[in-house]
């Protein structure tokens, strides 16, 4: 299960499977950027093919298209790595905004999943011992 959490301008970042992610689909919404200008310039990021393929995890994602109806699009998960290196190349006063929220947003579930992984055992584990 994926935890989430938000800062005022910044995306949704979520734990999935112990790792800090987001989307690109919540990137192009928090820069305003239209999402398939951001899978461009995803596809074009000059990092090696490796790094590519571990911060950068192609998906499906079903878009509303109004009337009830959707479409499936193309997005990706990106993770902290993947969104420093992407966001890095925007410019302007709101993107270095956004860019100071975001890494804010990271660090703060980043403290949560350390502070998860070192709760002390449960009483119910004590009641077995």
């Amino acid at each position: 299960m994926a935890t989430q959490t938000s800062s005022n301008d910044a995306p949704v970042v979520q734990i999935t499977n112990d790792q800090i992610t987001t989307t690109s689909t919540d990137l192009a919404k928090c820069f305003h950027k239209r999402h398939d200008n951001l899978l461009r310039k995803i596809e074009s990021l000059e990092c090696s093919a490796e790094f590519h393929a571990l911060n950068f995890e192609e998906m499906i994602i079903d878009v509303e298209v109004g009337k009830g109806a959707t479409r499936q699009d193309r997005a990706y998960r990106i993770t902290r790595d993947g969104f420093v290196f992407l966001a890095m190349g925007f410019t302007g006063t709101k993107a270095a905004q956004f860019k100071e929220a975001y890494i804010n947003a990271f660090n703060q579930m980043e403290k949560q999943l350390n502070e998860q992984k070192q709760l002390p055992a449960t009483t119910d584990n004590l009641a077995l011992a």
